[in-house]
């Protein structure tokens, strides 16, 4: 039975409830609809299209065209942005370009059906871990096929394996090395073979480093540190400087062992407050007013000084040195072997020879004849991770000049308050060393150097590497943020920004903040590094990872990465194989999971889903200043405005400087995101020119909406007397700012009738609306939601394919009125398009399935009359006969598939467990034979119905829950992709009189077996020794039965 089962399932002859359309979920020759069905509609595979770049002349890209910026002098970061925005828009002028034109060519593919689940384009990606060079091609084209054939359509190459201990000699399978280049080359070859690409990471592990380099090289990272003594009033200091109080960042078990040259900064004399001994985690205060620059008295290492009366005093020795980072693969694994020989430095990602350094050896050393040949073919994007740059306050040449020409003063006697006393940690943030008395001044320096160094990575490490990789043909994709760097405008000038779920949680803003970049510049791609949950092992399709995709595609991302697929094996490794993290973090996705069986089925959601959200361009409600650095904090935490429907871009000042933003007709780049306002939260750093600014857009008709108090340090200062004076409306909190915005006609594209934690995507194309709507809740949510835009509205069913009927609908002067029906985390995805005059169903009794010209089917659960009434002002109605009773389904027999390690590491065994006939539905842990299993579970029961179930009756199988994975069989015939958020599956038409075998198979994770056949992997994660997982059904699962009736017209 079990092996009828799988080989049903090989070979994909799926069964469409109600005859609705669908599609294959492997890539194979389109079948015909089922008798009945509906279109469907197909997209063809798009044919690799790459030309290696011709030489090393930095170009800008423009859609399919590459415009070499013109070259001039740059005087500042904002400036320089604005420059070559601007030379940009002029190459697209001179092509016959609109910049509207330039922004929608980057916005993903052209507007075209319903995305198939063999559209390389929209698939998802894998991260593609290697144990170095230490590989083969015939495992790596093995692997590249099965990753295609579950359904993705690239990966990205990552040399990491921090869970190796064994040794992997550097010197012939490192980072670099020929036999490195080599496997690159086989990789891009099979990838091109199979309509893929592939994209590499800038370095060995992260942050971007180099063997090229040594500490102190001018290419690596530095940071500015200091020494310190406390002097009474009136004593002399005669001696050497205070050397710096802790050791270079770099400095780890795994290095242990720095020395590197420290060179002078300054040397400063400040009053401090009250006392200078810091008490606790709180910096000492000291006095703006009165310090004194020591610098020029030092001589040969010396100074004599005496402090002046009214102390006691500080004395600090500020210098600037390497940090000697090592990638961080050696905080984790100290012991492991290196990635590189010699070792991998940290290069300075602030300083133009950082970015020098890492093209200058991509060129040398990893560009080989074959590697070039291979990325014209299938290569995508050069990737940068995060920053995790180890710093007690980051440092790079020039950064004091720099300071000067952009704030217009030399900040010598302000560095005290950007020096550290600890370093920042997984665990608990850097604990700064001092402030000033005076707080507003403090906040102003901090964000002042903040900006400047943004704006030094701006110009010398993004826009270099974007520029670098378009001259090869490929895209600068990164995680712009870990540092004082600018994340929205890098989401805006780089080729692909991307986020995370690791670092981002559920703080939604994040995404936002990368979204409104990406939305101000190309339009395109907000990827997502998906799935590092501290769950290895044990990380759940249905409780973990599906819900987290489909709220951060409800915050603006439109294609996955997943973290990971791991090569399958390394030295060292046990059972199942090679898992670079070990048991830490999730999920070494492959053939070797149970729940790879069922991959295909949701590669096939993600990939319906990415088409949709890659076609078109973004539109969003509301734009929000954001005037912070990096990606922590800065954003609105209510959600008030959420729930009221309105969709939120965080916008930096920077961005608003970009040729981009531009206001036509009331609107915010008005063919772009199309924000109908702009809210200033008044705890937003505030000054003279942003102010400006915010005038000038306000001037050209952008609505300007003040939020929160007056800036407490403003009260009564010009600044404070300046925004009083603007008379912009002033609300106190989200709840007002809902109101205000309701009460001046600015109503979201995506409006509930009442408040609901439903969020939105709305993708505006030439001819249609397409809406994503999501359930960011743990319970069911019924909305009455109205939609803006022109058509008719019609269900994208993301899991088959099919296209629906939306059940009754009403339209309106600009847009329709739909009622939407979502489980937990469930989505839906709406489209408005064609005439919106077409007869329609308004009002029903039932669930609408088809109107037709000659008659409206509704499917009914209960007997009785069924009425619905139709926009033409008909009424109709037919009465539904008797129905079977809903019934409780079983006993189930359960027959389990277990995983169990095999000869090798990466060979998995499989036993075979007949549990027998089950009373009751339970956890696989409360089974015995099964209490320590992974594996894949058949559920077999047999449901017998009388004679006169009749064509038109179908039935729902309502499943509490299930962990993890599933799909049903109805008497041998699979049925089409389940939806695995669902609680209630439609079994369609499936059964008949008499005898009905039902199958679930379910899959879970290799985490159960894995626990209690290396426990000692478990023992030492965050969060403490994992627990087994509960497994497999939940019951009781109920059979309702319905009946579709015909209602003649």
């Amino acid at each position: 039975m079990i092996d009828r089962f799988h080989q049903s399932m090989r070979e994909d002859k799926y069964i469409s409830p109600s005859g609705e359309r669908s599609l294959p979920l492997i890539p194979a020759p389109v079948a015909p609809p089922a008798p009945g069905g509906e279109r469907t509609p197909h997209r063809k595979i798009p044919k690799p299209r790459r030309q290696a770049g011709a030489g090393r002349r930095p170009v800008v890209p423009v859609g399919d065209l590459l415009c070499a910026p013109v070259r001039g002098p740059v005087q500042g970061e904002e400036d320089f942005m604005t420059k070559t925005l601007l030379r940009v828009l002029g190459c697209c002028s001179l092509l016959g370009l609109s910049a509207a034109g330039a922004a929608l060519a980057r916005a993903g593919p052209p507007p075209v059906p319903f995305a198939r689940v063999d559209d390389r384009a929209a698939q998802p990606r894998f991260r593609w871990w290697w144990p170095g060079a230490l590989v083969t091609p015939q495992e790596l084209r093995r692997e590249l096929r099965e990753i295609a054939a579950a359904g993705f359509g690239g990966v990205e190459i990552a040399d990491v394996y921090d869970a190796v201990s064994a040794p992997i000699d550097p010197k012939l399978y490192g980072w670099g090395t020929p036999a490195w280049n080599r496997a690159v080359a086989v990789a891009l070859d099979e990838a091109a073979r199979l309509g893929m690409t592939v994209d590499l990471t800038l370095g060995p592990h992260w942050p971007s480093a180099l063997p090229s380099i040594t500490p102190d090289s001018p290419a690596a990272a530095q940071e500015m540190v200091h020494g310190q003594r406390i002097v009474a009033a009136g004593e002399t200091v005669s001696g050497a400087l205070p050397g710096p109080i802790l050791p270079p960042s770099g400095q780890t078990p795994g290095n242990p062992d720095v020395q590197v040259r420290r060179h002078l900064v300054a040397v400063l004399a400040l009053r401090c407050a009250q006392d200078c001994t810091a008490q606790g985690t709180d910096p000492v205060v000291l006095e703006a007013q009165g310090a004194q620059d020591l610098t020029d008295r030092v001589r040969d290492g010396q100074l004599s000084w005496t402090a002046p009366a009214g102390g006691p005093w500080i004395l600090l020795a500020i210098w600037h040195r390497p940090t000697a980072q090592r990638v961080n693969m050696f905080d984790m694994s100290p012991g492991n072997a290196p990635v590189t020989d010699p070792h991998a430095y940290v290069v300075d990602h602030f300083g133009a020879q950082g970015s020098r350094a890492v093209t200058a050896f991509w060129d040398d050393r990893l560009l080989t004849p074959e590697v070039r040949a291979g990325l014209s073919r299938a290569g995508h994007a050069f990737f940068e991770d995060s920053l995790e740059l180890k710093s007690l306050q980051i440092w790079t040449p020039g950064v004091l000049e720099a300071f000067a020409d952009r704030r217009g003063h030399d900040p010598r006697t302000e560095l005290p308050v950007l020096l550290f006393r600890t370093l920042k940690s997984w665990s608990a943030p850097a604990q700064r060393a001092f402030v000033f008395r005076d707080a507003a001044l403090t906040g102003q320096v901090i964000h002042d150097w903040d900006r400047t160094l943004a704006g030094l990575w701006q110009r010398n490490r993004l826009v270099p590497l974007r520029d670098w990789a378009a001259g090869l043909g490929m895209i600068y994709r990164n995680q712009g943020y870990g540092g004082p760097v600018d994340p929205i405008l890098s989401a805006a000038t780089t080729g692909q920004p991307e986020g995370e779920s690791l670092g981002f949680a559920r703080e939604h803003g994040k995404f936002q903040a990368l979204r409104a970049g990406r939305d101000m510049g190309s339009g395109g791609l907000l990827s997502d590094e998906m799935g590092a949950f501290f769950k290895g092992y044990a990380t759940e399709w249905t409780r973990d990872m599906l819900p987290e995709i489909n709220r951060n595609f409800a915050y603006g991302v439109n294609q996955l990465y997943l973290h990971g697929y791991a090569y399958d094996t390394a030295p060292g490794t046990g059972w199942p194989g090679f898992a670079p993290f070990g048991a830490m973090f999730s999920e070494a996705w492959n053939g070797k999971q149970p729940t790879w069986r069922h991959l295909a089925d949701i590669s096939g959601y993600l990939t319906r889903t990415q088409g949709i959200l890659q076609q078109g361009v973004n539109r969003t409600d509301l734009a929000v200043l954001r005037t912070g650095f990096d990606i922590e904090g800065g954003y609105l935490a209510d959600r008030a405005l959420a729930d009221a429907g309105y969709t939120l871009g965080y916008l930096s000042p920077a961005v608003l400087d970009l040729p981009a933003a531009r206001v036509s007709g009331g609107r915010l780049k008005a063919d772009g995101p199309a924000y109908k306002a702009l809210i200033v939260p008044l705890a937003a750093q505030l000054d003279d020119a942003l102010l400006d600014r915010l005038e000038a857009l306000a001037g050209q008709g952008l609505p300007v909406i003040l939020l929160g108090p007056l800036p407490v340090q403003g009260e009564g200062t010009a600044l404070a007397q300046r925004i009083g004076a603007l008379g912009w409306p002033r609300v106190a909190d989200e709840a007002a700012l809902t109101a205000l915005l309701a009460g001046r006609g600015l109503r979201p594209d995506a409006a509930p009738r009442t408040p609901v934690p439903l969020r939105s995507i709305h993708r505006h194309g030439a001819e249609r609306d397409d809406y994503y709507l999501f359930n960011d809740s743990d319970q069911p949510l019924t909305a009455q939601l109205h939609l803006s835009g022109e058509g008719a509205p019609e269900v994208l069913d993301a899991w088959t394919g099919a296209i629906r009927d939306p059940g009754p609908w009403t339209a309106t002067g600009d847009g329709v009125t739909v009622t939407l029906h979502l489980g937990p985390s469930q989505t839906r995805i709406l489209r408005l398009s064609g005439a919106v005059d077409r007869p329609h169903v308004t009002e029903a009794s039932a669930e609408v399935r088809t109107l037709r010209p000659e008659a409206l089917m509704l499917r009914a659960g209960a007997p009785g009359t069924v009425r619905a009434r139709l926009s033409t002002g008909e009424t109709l109605s037919a009465e539904v006969p008797a129905l079977p009773q809903a019934r409780r389904l079983g006993p189930w027999r359960l027959v389990v598939d277990g995983w169990t390690p095999g000869a090798t590491a990466s060979r998995t065994d499989h036993v075979r467990t007949d549990a027998g006939t089950l009373a009751a539905l339970e956890p696989w842990t409360q089974i015995p034979a099964l209490a320590e299993a992974s594996g894949v579970g058949v559920y077999e029961t047999t449901l017998t119905l009388p004679a006169d179930w009749s064509r038109q009756m179908g039935a729902r199988i309502v499943i509490p829950g299930h962990d993890d994975t599933i799909r049903i069989t109805v008497n041998a015939q699979p049925l089409g992709p389940v939806d695995q958020l669902a609680r209630q599956i439609d079994l369609g038409h499936s059964l008949q009189p008499g005898d009905n075998v039902i199958r679930i198979e379910l899959a879970t994770p290799l985490g159960n077996a894995l626990l209690a056949h290396a426990p000692e992997m478990f023992a030492h994660l965050p969060g403490g020794p994992r627990q087994p997982l509960k497994t497999g059904l939940s019951g009781p699962i109920t059979l309702q039965p319905y009946v579709d009736v015909t209602l003649s017209r």
